[in-house]
């Protein structure tokens, strides 16, 4: 898969940033979501990005890189980073410890993770990036990121889809929903482009999955809540059948 070359430029500059903050310290920078696996669009899709560092770092360092990644502009709909230490794997919890969080665009946000209890999203993240991430710098990712359990995982996907039928857009939440439930019916790591087309390929939901997909691509369209609702609602069950070992979701 090909990066996107706008993508691929605002990569190597984060890298040169990072690598000026911390040094030997940063053990790898890794692209996942759509600039990784396909689908990004360079008006509706951010950046994601995982770094990781070889120890916790202090509230300097933080905000060193808060600010140069604050700094540069990122194309697209913005970026969505976090760092975080070797240690957050070891053991892995269900809510991972964090360096810090940055999301700029829209809705710019810094979050120091001393003292927090965690991001749930992360185990979601470590698995995606260990399949189908894209090392910028250091080892493949597969040998920095560790095998996340498959329960810990379908977890993780149950919680994200309620909060994307509250807090995002209908596209968001019904590609959501198609990649969750592709996981958990296969056992596949999809973007929401592909979760989308996986979807429409076994008949599920057609129309507000091609609104959605169309939407994903640029265009307009108008999805139902109706319709977001019920195949959110399909997902769900598929994960929580998985979840409980019953049978074939």
């Amino acid at each position: 898969m090909s990066v996107p070359r706008p993508v691929a430029a605002y990569c190597e500059a984060v890298e040169e940033l990072l690598r000026g903050v911390l040094g030997d310290a940063l053990v790898g920078l890794y692209l996942h979501g759509s600039g990784a696996m396909g689908g990004w669009h360079e008006r509706l899709s951010d950046i994601d990005l995982l770094a990781v560092t070889a120890r916790p770092l202090s509230s300097e360092k933080k905000s060193a890189i808060a600010a140069v990644l604050a700094d540069l502009a990122a194309p697209g709909a913005g970026l969505e980073f976090s760092i975080v230490a070797l240690s957050s794997f070891e053991p892995l919890l269900t809510a991972p410890k964090f360096e810090l969080h940055v999301t700029t665009g829209a809705e710019p946000k810094i979050v120091d993770g001393s003292g927090h209890p965690g991001d749930s999203d992360l185990v979601m993240h470590f698995a995606i990036c260990r399949e189908r991430g894209l090392a910028i710098f250091g080892p493949p990712p597969n040998e920095v990121f560790p095998e996340v359990p498959r329960r810990m995982l379908l977890e993780a996907f149950h919680a994200e889809l309620a909060w994307g039928l509250a807090n995002a857009p209908a596209r968001y939440a019904v590609l959501n929903a198609c990649r969750a439930w592709a996981f958990a019916k296969e056992g596949r790591l999809l973007s929401k482009v592909e979760g989308g087309e996986w979807a429409i390929n076994r008949g599920f939901e057609p129309a507000a999955v091609g609104a959605a997909l169309a939407a994903q691509r640029g265009a307009e369209g108008t999805i139902g809540r109706g319709e977001t609702e019920s195949l959110v609602d399909r997902a769900r069950t598929a994960l929580r059948v998985a979840i409980e070992g019953d049978g074939d979701a």
